[in-house]
């Protein structure tokens, strides 16, 4: 507003999220696991690499939890490792 009572108009800007989020939690995987879950930041995407270098995604809910389903012809037999992100 200027000093004659004029104003401008309004500018909406977004704020953008720069922090990286923290690394998600994951709960207890088996060879009989159905899915992968856990906690991350909410609504944030998760990564799931399988051993063979397979991919899933999920997102996670807005109170922060996913579960990612394990394909049927991806079951685990017991010591293979999994990379969540």
């Amino acid at each position: 507003t200027d000093p004659s009572g004029n104003k401008s108009d309004e500018k909406v800007i977004g704020v953008k999220d720069t922090t990286p989020p923290v690394a998600p939690t994951v709960s207890e995987v088996t060879s009989e696991s159905p899915q992968v879950s856990g906690t991350a930041e909410a609504e944030s995407t998760v990564k799931v690499e399988l051993p063979d270098g397979t991919e899933l995604t999920g997102v996670a809910d807005d109170q922060g939890n996913y579960g990612i389903d394990i394909p049927a012809n991806k079951k685990f037999r017991g010591g293979e490792q999994l990379k969540v992100t």
